[in-house]
C-alpha cells in the first residue's frame, strides 16, 4: 500500500472516530431552563435542566458547584427520560455568602451518565454571586449624589428607602424644575401622557448640567426634537441601545433574561413619525428601545431613559440593584477627556 493510501485510511478512520464521539455525545442534549445567571449569595438557588435523549434512557445526573474553582456541593439524581418526554432536573444550589463589595464567580457543571456509567451529556454554566447590598459601605456616596424624586406613580420611594438610599421628594414636575445640582430621579410608571410638560422639564434639567434618571415609563410620547431646548446648550449625542445597554453598565449582569419570568423590558420607544416629527412612543416591552440616552454639551448634562423595569423586579435577584448602582455611577461619573476617573466600581 502506497504511503499516500494509508494517509487516506488512516484519516477517514480518524474522522469516523470523531464522527462516533459526536453521536455519542449528542444522544442527550443538556439545557438550562433559565437564562439568568445571576444569584444572591449566601441563599439557596433552584435552577431547572432539561434533558432531551434521541432514544430512551435511564441514569443519573451528577452534577458539581465550584466556587473560586473550589468544589462547594456535588449531588447525583437518578433521571429517566426520552424523545416525547424530556427529563426537568430541578436543582437547588447551595451558595456560599460573600463579603459586601465583593462578587464572586462560579460554575455549575451537570453531567448525565447512561446505567454503565458512561457520559452521554454535559452541561456547564457560569454564575454569578452577589451580596444583596451594591450600595454597602457607599453611604457618603450616595448622599453626595442629591438624588431628587420624582414618583408620581409611587413605585419607587419604598424601596430607595428600604435599601437606605436617601433622596428629596418632587410631588410635581415643577418642583424639578429649580435644581441646578444633584440627580433628578423619576420614579418607574411615569406617564408622559398624564404629566406632558414633563419631557420639558428634564430636558431644562439636562442642558442645565443635572443628569436625569427616568425609570420605565408608562405611557406617552416624547418629541425628540424638544430633547433640545431652544437657547440652551446642545445635544452632544443622542444614544439608543437594547440589552447591550445593561453589559456596557456592568459585563457580569444579566441582559437577556430575569426571574422569575424572564422578562427584562417593562417599556420600550418605538420611533414613528407624527406631523412631520419623529418621536418615541413609550410602550410596554416589545421590540422597541429600552435606553435612550441624551447628553448635553454642558459637563454633567445627561438624560436617560431606561425602560428596565428594576423596581418591580428589585426582590427576584441581583441584577436590577446593580443595575440602579451603575446606572447612578454612570450618570455621575465624569465624561472622558473632562478629568478625573470613573466612579464605577468592578470587583
Amino acid at each position: 500500500m502506497k504511503l499516500n493510501t494509508i494517509a487516506v485510511v488512516l484519516t477517514g478512520l480518524a474522522t469516523l472516530a470523531l464522527a462516533g464521539t459526536a453521536r455519542a455525545q449528542d444522544r442527550v442534549r443538556v439545557e438550562p431552563a433559565e437564562a439568568w445567571t445571576n444569584f444572591f449569595a449566601g441563599r439557596e438557588a433552584e435552577l431547572h435542566v432539561i434533558v432531551t435523549p434521541t432514544q430512551a434512557i435511564e441514569g443519573r445526573a451528577a452534577w458539581v458547584l465550584t466556587v473560586d474553582r473550589a468544589p462547594v456541593a456535588r449531588r447525583e439524581v437518578p433521571l429517566v427520560a426520552s424523545p416525547d418526554k424530556p427529563a426537568r432536573l430541578t436543582l437547588r444550589l447551595p451558595l456560599p455568602p460573600v463579603r459586601d463589595g465583593v462578587v464572586l464567580p462560579a460554575r455549575l457543571t451537570l453531567e448525565v451518565q447512561g446505567p454503565d456509567g458512561k457520559p452521554l451529556g454535559r452541561l456547564q454554566r457560569s454564575l454569578w454571586l452577589f451580596p444583596d447590598n451594591p450600595f454597602a459601605g457607599r453611604a457618603a456616596w450616595l448622599r453626595g449624589l442629591k438624588i431628587t424624586l420624582h414618583d408620581p406613580a409611587r413605585t419607587t420611594a419604598p424601596t430607595l428607602k428600604a435599601a437606605g438610599i436617601p433622596f428629596d421628594e418632587a410631588p410635581i414636575p415643577a418642583a424639578l424644575a429649580a435644581l441646578d445640582t444633584g440627580l433628578a430621579l423619576i420614579g418607574e410608571g411615569a406617564s408622559f401622557k398624564d404629566e406632558p410638560g414633563l419631557l420639558d422639564t428634564l430636558t431644562r434639567l439636562g442642558a442645565r448640567g443635572v443628569p436625569v434618571l427616568c425609570l420605565a415609563p408608562a405611557d406617552g410620547r416624547l418629541d425628540l426634537a424638544a430633547l433640545e431646548w431652544p437657547g440652551g446648550p446642545r445635544l452632544a449625542g443622542l444614544t439608543w441601545r437594547r440589552g447591550d445597554a445593561i453589559t456596557r453598565l456592568d459585563p457580569r449582569l444579566d441582559a437577556a433574561a430575569w426571574p422569575p419570568r424572564g422578562r427584562t423590558a417593562a417599556s420600550t420607544l418605538t420611533l414613528a413619525t407624527e406631523d412631520g416629527r419623529v418621536i418615541a412612543q413609550v410602550g410596554p416591552g416589545g421590540d422597541g428601545w429600552p435606553w435612550l440616552e441624551a447628553e448635553y454639551e454642558r459637563p454633567g448634562g445627561k438624560l436617560v431613559v431606561f425602560g428596565f423595569g428594576l423596581i418591580a423586579a428589585w426582590p427576584d435577584g441581583p441584577t436590577p440593584r446593580y443595575l440602579l448602582a451603575a446606572l447612578l455611577e454612570h450618570l455621575t461619573a465624569p465624561r472622558p477627556g473632562a478629568g478625573g476617573a470613573s466612579g464605577t466600581r468592578k470587583e
